[in-house]
């Protein structure tokens, strides 16, 4: 069916024309001639029409159309009252009828989030909500007959005589029908997501304060010093309900690391600065004076001159890119960190309405977008569409769900993804996201020579924001003494941080050095990935960081920018000398590092434990958490045993065990804290290994050789999914370590390159099977073939697959030596069929992996083909001397103490939506001896199961546990579907175990 929208008499200027038949909606700015095309099974009784800006709505009788051959008039009111008229006319095609096909299942958040889209799209909830409210409030005698009345009297006839309430708004988003389906995470079913805060501290100080001895965090360290406060503030709460308990959640919930120290502290509202201000301000005044101390920042920073300064060193060529945000939050409302779901859809609305009214060349045929799911912004009930999503996200710009236990604690997950949405405009270089960490957060991302012209372009904006809400009655948060409140206290002030991306190769000959010069000019640098906003440069020199303002605080948001340009200026200035010739180690301001950012220096924070030899006396473990730190608890002697021992190879024991002091852990999620420098490491220190090696492998009393057999002609054979609908990905991964030289935690760089060499000799050696290419990380230049590293097109497609690994930012990595010299000499092989990669120099020497993830994704096949190259590498190697690490008992040598024995893992992606929502479903995987996590880029209720052993039995035999776990699994996913109740337990038993 088309219908065909002629012309229109007193259309308001941009506003929107809708019409929907049946379940789908169609909907435009309109124009002259506009059609609307529809593919309906059966001809829909009614039309339904819609004129907004929420301006008008009307129902069409499609009959009345049809008849008429010169088509028929519609007449809407107006805003103002004055007539809309809308000439139309429709035109029926013939189609083949469709089989019916079957009615798909609907799950149960699915079908709750299409019943609050009719209730909404049609206003029946803010009728049905009134007369509950008028109801409860009178009370009558009799409720049915008012109830009755009430429905009556708020629902008019509109003018085809139709009864609509009299609220009605049916708005929808165009670019997606009604009846497709949803296949958004159920948000709400996870912790900290849905109307509960996320278990831990209570936010209603009903709980006793803890034991803050052993937490490193500076609210902490406040509250240590005085326990007073919390008991005197507890049960004070803001006008707004918001508790000092609420505020300190993230930092009782989160005790944080001794090297690098978080907050802590999230503000609920605008009101906690002054009701918590014995909290809020002691810990702004540390975090303050900490950050960069020996960093002396000019508060008055002339920007507009230091951005003109900065473009006269010629900085065009270094200088790629520049981002300046600011951030915002409205009077009366409390901070998303604390805001009920009313107060997201309401800060929602005036800031969509604000933004939506805004007439700037930076906002013209700008428009709001909801995230996909959200049902909270009336002209698009169901969010963004999925292409949408698709292209925020790949501009870098899409809101992403709090993942992590800090944020979900500071509440910035709750009621997603509610009130949560995106604001641009095409060509624009100026986004704003809503309800993120704070109610609006403007940005201004330009090539870096436009810096000051970002800045200024992102506060013209903001001012008239400010405007608009003033007009409305509305302000932005702030106060007299410490300027705009944001729920970071941090970021309070000017609430504007500043950014650049910079090429700076030969600062980045010595990364260190180049970090303790950022630190001295106020900036704090990170690496970064390159983007296409780097696309101008020479892939294969240039070396790309980020940088940004370390400090804001008592600063003018000019003198902020002023700070970023001054300090790229310096940078790119010494750039420029060292092309000329000078020597790194001679540049930029004498004297020591200064204090990382994030850290805190104070008598309490532990020194560095060694990395080269062992104190005298062991540093104190009772807080550390991991097994390693678990082996010295229980017998401190084999501290004294082993301390001053070094292999063959000159490894100390202080390279193996340094991860286990400098990292406190968490008593839930060990990690080993340990890892072996060489392959003697597990017998010069098997007093320590041998007990480390039986917690992270139970069962195992390592008296007896380990057994290995990778023959694939003995794997189970049968199918683990045969109907192929249920398994995704099968894929299997064996590392590898040089018995002839240390592994990475201790070897040199040219340990490295000989790894390098040896491995990519070999493997382009193989045989057209497996025929590939090798691609070192971009920056190593030890791959004289590809010197400076891949390009940007092979890096790009290497990320896409999942295949692209990045330097380590783990503290335990770090600690455990595996970040050194990067990414000199590191790589990853790839087959031309993208199934076989190997992974050079990364956690262990060499990691295999080989997937399929096609048909039936078999992992027997994989198995198959993994061996036959381990085969033909280790011959290659042997002919050129070298050979894998190997023990009798311990099997293969990995890195880590985990990874022993086959060192192999299989792992097989499946789709079990029912039997993973089962309480006891982690306790079915253990009893498989399955290790199980969701899986990063499938739909939820996608799982990707791997074998827990691999010391003790063989690898065939680990991979058939795999396939036989992974058939109990479905199987007991196909009797949930088919209606049965399980007792995991027992039905586990009578399916195979």
């Amino acid at each position: 069916m088309e219908v065909t929208v002629k012309s229109a008499q007193g259309f308001p200027e941009k506003a929107y024309l809708s019409l929907r038949a049946g379940e789908t909606r169609k909907q435009v700015q309109y124009k002259p001639g506009e059609c609307f095309k529809f593919d309906c099974k059966n001809l829909p009784r009614h039309l339904v029409v819609d004129v907004f800006e929420k301006v008008s709505c009307a129902q069409v009788t499609l009959a009345d159309l049809c008849a008429a051959k010169e088509g028929g008039t519609v007449q809407l009111l107006g805003r103002d009252g004055s007539p809309i008229v809308l000439d139309m006319s429709v035109k029926l095609r013939t189609t083949q009828p469709v089989p019916e096909a079957k009615k798909p299942r609907v799950s149960r958040h699915q079908a709750a989030m299409e019943a609050q889209c009719y209730l909404e799209a049609h206003s029946v909830q803010k009728v049905l909500q009134g007369m509950v409210h008028e109801l409860l409030a009178k009370q009558p005698a009799d409720p049915l007959p008012f109830m009755a009345t009430y429905i009556q009297e708020h629902t008019s006839p509109d003018k085809m005589g139709n009864p609509v309430p009299a609220a009605v708004v049916q708005p929808h988003n165009h670019e997606e029908s009604d009846d497709e389906d949803d296949d958004s995470p159920d948000w709400a079913m996870r912790d900290g997501m849905g109307e509960l805060e996320f278990p831990g501290f209570a936010s209603d100080a009903s709980m006793q304060l803890p034991d803050l001895s052993k937490y490193h965090n500076i609210m902490a360290s406040v509250l240590r010093e005085d326990l007073s406060i919390y008991e005197r503030l507890k049960d004070v709460r803001t006008s707004a309900g918001v508790t000092l308990a609420q505020c300190i959640k993230p930092g009782v919930d989160n005790k944080g690391h001794p090297m690098i120290r978080t907050l802590g502290l999230v503000a609920g509202d605008g009101q906690c600065y002054d009701t918590f201000s014995d909290v809020f301000l002691p810990v702004k005044k540390r975090w303050h004076s900490s950050n960069l101390k020996d960093c002396v920042l000019d508060a008055n920073f002339n920007g507009e001159k230091e951005a003109a300064m900065l473009l006269g060193t010629g900085a065009a060529e270094h200088l790629l890119s520049a981002q300046v945000t600011c951030s915002r939050n409205l009077c009366g409302l409390r901070m998303p960190s604390a805001a009920a779901r009313e107060e997201f859809h309401e800060a929602e609305r005036i800031l969509a309405d604000a933004l939506l009214n805004m007439q700037d060349e930076l906002l013209t045929g700008g428009d709001y977008h909801p995230l996909r799911s959200s049902s909270s912004y009336a002209p698009k009930p169901r969010g963004m569409t999925r292409q949408m999503e698709a292209e925020f996200k790949a501009r870098g710009q899409l809101l992403a769900e709090p993942s992590n236990g800090l944020q979900l604690s500071s509440g910035y997950g709750r009621h997603w993804p509610q009130g949560r949405g995106i604001f641009a405009a095409p060509g624009s270089s100026l986004v704003a996201w809503v309800n993120e960490a704070d109610h609006l957060r403007l940005s201004c991302s330009v090539s870096g020579f436009e810096l000051w012209d970002a800045f200024q372009n992102m506060m013209r904006i903001e001012r008239m924001i400010g405007s608009h809400l003033e007009a409305q009655g509305q302000r932005f948060a702030s106060s007299e003494s410490l300027g705009f409140l944001t729920s970071d206290p941090t970021n309070v002030g000017a609430g504007v941080q500043a950014s650049a991306v910079l090429c700076l190769p030969s600062l980045s000959s010595d990364p260190e050095r180049l970090k303790e010069l950022c630190r001295s000019f106020g900036l704090n640098p990170s690496r970064k990935s390159r983007t296409g906003a780097q696309k101008s440069q020479d892939s294969s020199q240039c070396h790309v960081w980020e940088v940004f303002v370390a400090r804001s605080h008592l600063m003018k948001a000019e003198a902020i920018v002023g700070s970023l340009a001054r300090g790229c200026r310096k940078l790119v200035e010494l750039e420029m000398e060292l092309k000329s010739g000078a020597d790194i180690a001679e540049l930029g301001p004498p004297g020591t590092a200064t204090t990382a950012p994030g850290t805190v220096s104070s008598p309490d924070v532990m020194e560095e434990f060694p990395r080269d030899r062992c104190p005298a006396q062991m540093p104190d473990v009772s807080s550390r958490h991991s097994l390693a730190a678990d082996v010295l608890k229980s017998d401190s002697f084999i501290y004294q045993q082993v301390k001053d021992r070094c292999t063959s190879k000159g490894v100390p024991f202080a390279t193996c065990i340094k991860a286990c002091f400098d990292n406190v852990g968490h008593p839930f999620l060990k990690t080993v804290g340990a890892v072996a420098g060489d392959a003697d490491s597990y017998s010069v220190f098997k007093e320590f290994f041998d007990p480390l090696i039986r917690l992270g492998h139970p069962g195992n009393s390592l008296n007896c050789s380990h057994v290995s057999c990778s023959d694939w002609t003995q794997l189970c054979r049968d199918p683990i999914d045969p109907s192929g609908r249920r398994v995704l990905r099968a894929q299997v991964k064996a590392a590898r370590n040089f018995q002839e030289l240390r592994f990475l935690p201790a070897c040199s760089l040219d340990e490295r390159r000989a790894v390098e060499s040896a491995a990519v000799q070999s493997l382009l050696a193989m045989s057209q099977d497996f025929k590939g290419d090798y691609f070192p990380l971009y920056g190593s230049e030890s791959y004289q073939l590809k010197h400076g590293g891949m390009t940007e097109a092979d890096e790009a497609r290497l990320r896409e697959a999942g295949l692209a690994f990045d330097e380590p930012d783990s503290s335990v990595l770090i600690a455990s030596g595996l970040a050194q010299d990067w990414p000199d000499a590191r790589g990853i092989f790839v087959d031309d069929c993208s199934k076989l990669s190997v992974v050079i120099n990364e956690l262990d020497h060499l990691s295999f992996c080989y997937t399929e993830q096609e048909g039936q994704s078999n992992i027997q096949l994989a198995f198959e083909h993994l061996c036959k190259v381990l085969h033909m590498f280790e011959e290659s190697l042997a002919a050129a001397g070298w050979h894998f690490a190997k023990d009798e008992k311990l099997g293969y040598l990995g890195t880590c103490p985990s990874m022993l024995g086959t060192c192999l893992t299989a792992s097989v992606t499946i789709r079990i939506p029912l039997l993973s929502r089962q309480p006891r479903f982690r306790e079915l995987c253990k009893r498989l001896d399955l290790e199980a996590s969701l899986s990063a880029g499938f739909q939820e209720g996608v799982w990707e199961v791997r074998n827990s052993t691999r010391l003790g039995s063989s690898d065939v035999s680990q991979v058939n546990a795999v396939i036989n776990a992974c058939r109990n699994l479905l199987a007991l996913e196909a009797l949930l579907e088919d209606g049965e109740n399980l007792d995991l337990d027992s039905t586990a038993l009578q399916n195979g175990r």
